[in-house]
């Protein structure tokens, strides 16, 4: 058993050294970087709070990349899971950022990747971002009220 830990475990800092590579990549607004972290198929899924899920498919992404202008990023939090070729690597990330087409690209988001292991290679078939939640209360702490109650 002690094997397949260590494989898991090189598996998620693996993921975890590429999420920070991609992101820099991001960061330094190097489209051919970028487009080598992506699968054919990447979209960008993005949630907004009043609006159906807005959906960019990797040529608009790129296209848009050059103008995503991030001052500073920091990614504060990342969880990965891994189930044989899909990995799914979960960010606590805030950014300063210019507005993008008028559009507020600063804050703390949650960004979720969808990596899909390909002939050995990890690629990210879909991003999902949205921003975070604001803190009323410890989310640990609620949902133990509600197991408590039942």
């Amino acid at each position: 058993m002690e094997g397949k830990d260590q494989s898991a475990n090189a598996m998620v800092a693996t993921i975890n050294n590429m999420e920070r590579q991609w992101n820099d990549a991001i960061l330094r607004r190097d489209v051919a970087s970028a487009a080598s972290f992506q699968a054919p198929e990447f979209k960008l899924v993005v949630g907004a709070e009043g609006q159906p899920l807005q959906v960019i498919p990797r040529e608009l992404w790129l296209s848009v990349l050059p103008r995503y202008v991030i001052h500073r990023h920091e990614i504060t939090d990342v969880h990965v899971s891994i189930w044989n070729d899909v990995a799914v690597a979960t960010l606590a990330l805030t950014q300063k950022a210019e507005p993008l087409n008028h559009r507020d690209i600063s804050g703390n988001f949650l960004i979720t990747d969808i990596w899909v292991r390909r002939d050995e290679n990890w690629l990210i078939a879909e991003r999902h971002s949205s921003r975070q939640e604001k803190a009323s209360a410890p989310v640990r702490g609620a949902f133990q009220t509600i197991e408590m109650s039942h």
